[in-house]
C-alpha cells in the first residue's frame, strides 16, 4: 500500500506535467521523471526479482523480460498488468531504461534537413543499416520537425520525436528462421499534451534475412508486411521512419559524418553531489531534469546556400535543391571494396541568390 501510494502520487506529476522542457525530452528520458519507473523497478525487485535480474543481463530484450514475468510470475502479471504479453513488453522497455542500458543520439536540425532532401542508390545493401550500439534511441532533430505526424485516438496528432531500436535476433519476413534483425519502437511526442505519458507509439520487427540486399528493396519488404495488417496502428509512418534511420545510420559510416558527445546530465550530476544544502540540491535537481547526455550527430547549421532558399527568380536557371544521394563507393585492391558515400543536396543556380558559387557544404 505505501508502494501504491508513493506510485500514484509519481504518476499523478507526470501526468500533470505541463512544462515544455519536459514534455519535449526524448521518451526514455520523459518518463524517469517524477521517480515512477525508480518505484515500479523498486516493487518488481521485491516482488518479482527474477525479472529485474533478466532485465540487467545484457541482451535481454523486451520480450524476454515479459517471458519471464509470464512464466514464473503468472498471478503477478495476471493480476497487476492484465496478463497482457504487449504490458509486460512495455515493463520490460521501462526496465531497460531504468538500468541505463539505452544510449542516445540526437542529430542537429541541419541534419534533418539535409537528409530530407537525400535519396538511397540502390547500390546501398542491408548489410549497412547497423547501429553503433545494440540499444540505441534516436532523437529526429532538436526541434521536432519530422514531416509525417502520428496520431492517437484518444489525442490526435502528436509529432514523431524519435525511435528505440534494439539489435537481436528476430523472425524472418517470412517467419521460418531466425535472422539478424531490429525492434524499432517509435514514438509520438507528449507536446502540447496532458503529461508525459500523453504520447503514442508504434512498434514493429524489422528483419534482415538478406545482407546484400539493397536497402531500398529491405524498407519495401517490410512496409508490405505492415500495411497488410488491420490491427497496426500508424502503419502510414513506417515507411519514412525506417527510411530516415537507414539513412542516419548509413550517414554515420561515412568519412563526412561528424559526432559530438553531449554530457550534460552527468556534469549536472556531479555539481549536485557536490552540494552540501539539502534545499540547493534540490533546486539544482529540479534545474537539471531536461538535461541528459547524448551524442549529437551532423552539422551544426545548413551549408549558406541550402538556408537561402526563399529567392528571387531572376531569368535564367531558377534556383532550386538537386536533391542527394547515399551510394557505395569502390575502393582498396582493384575497387574490390564498398563504403558509403554520401553526394549531398546542393543549390542549383546559387550565383543567383548570392552573385557568386558558394560551396556546397561547411561543417563548422
Amino acid at each position: 500500500m505505501v508502494f501504491a501510494e508513493a506510485y500514484g502520487r509519481a504518476y499523478e506529476k507526470g501526468q500533470g506535467c505541463n512544462d515544455p522542457r519536459i514534455l519535449s525530452l526524448p521518451h526514455h528520458k520523459r518518463i524517469a521523471q517524477f521517480d515512477a519507473i525508480a518505484l515500479e523497478a523498486r516493487f518488481l525487485q521485491e516482488f518479482a526479482p527474477a525479472v529485474v535480474a533478466e532485465a540487467l543481463l545484457p541482451g535481454a530484450t523486451r520480450h524476454d523480460i515479459a517471458t519471464v514475468m509470464f512464466e514464473q510470475y503468472p498471478d503477478l502479471a495476471r493480476v497487476m498488468f492484465q496478463g497482457r504479453m504487449d504490458v509486460l513488453c512495455d515493463i520490460g522497455l521501462r526496465l531497460m531504461v531504468f538500468q541505463n542500458r539505452i544510449r542516445t543520439f540526437q542529430t542537429t536540425d541541419a541534419l534533418e534537413s539535409m537528409l530530407h532532401e537525400t535519396d538511397f542508390g540502390h547500390d546501398i545493401p542491408a548489410e549497412w543499416f547497423r547501429p553503433p550500439f545494440d540499444e540505441i534511441y534516436i532523437e529526429f532533430g532538436e526541434h521536432r520537425r519530422f514531416p509525417t505526424r502520428m496520431v492517437d485516438p484518444s489525442s490526435g496528432e502528436h509529432a514523431v520525436e524519435g525511435c528505440y531500436l534494439f539489435a537481436g535476433l528476430t523472425p524472418s519476413l517470412h517467419g521460418n528462421s531466425l535472422v539478424r534483425g531490429f525492434d524499432l519502437i517509435i514514438f509520438g511526442s507528449p507536446v502540447d499534451k496532458s503529461g508525459v505519458m500523453d504520447d503514442c507509439f508504434t512498434h514493429l520487427g524489422l528483419p534482415i534475412s538478406d545482407e546484400d540486399m539493397p536497402l531500398s528493396e529491405l524498407v519495401h519488404q517490410v512496409v508490405e508486411r505492415y500495411r497488410t495488417r488491420a490491427d497496426f496502428p500508424n502503419a502510414h509512418v513506417v515507411q519514412p521512419v525506417i527510411e530516415h534511420v537507414a539513412k542516419i545510420l548509413v550517414y554515420l559510416g561515412t568519412k563526412d559524418a561528424r559526432q559530438r558527445p553531449v554530457r550534460e546530465g552527468s556534469e549536472a550530476a556531479k555539481r549536485i553531489c557536490g552540494l552540501k544544502s539539502p534545499a540547493k540540491r534540490e533546486k539544482a535537481a529540479r534545474q537539471a531534469a531536461r538535461l541528459y547526455d547524448r551524442i549529437v550527430v551532423g552539422p551544426s547549421s545548413l551549408p549558406s546556400e541550402l538556408d537561402s532558399v526563399h529567392t528571387n527568380h531572376s531569368a535564367g536557371v531558377r534556383p532550386h535543391i538537386r536533391r542527394g544521394h547515399f551510394r557505395a563507393q569502390p575502393y582498396g585492391p582493384m575497387h574490390s571494396l564498398r563504403r558509403p558515400q554520401w553526394i549531398q543536396p546542393m543549390m542549383i543556380g546559387s550565383e543567383r541568390i548570392t552573385g557568386n558559387i558558394q560551396p556546397s557544404y561547411v561543417v563548422e
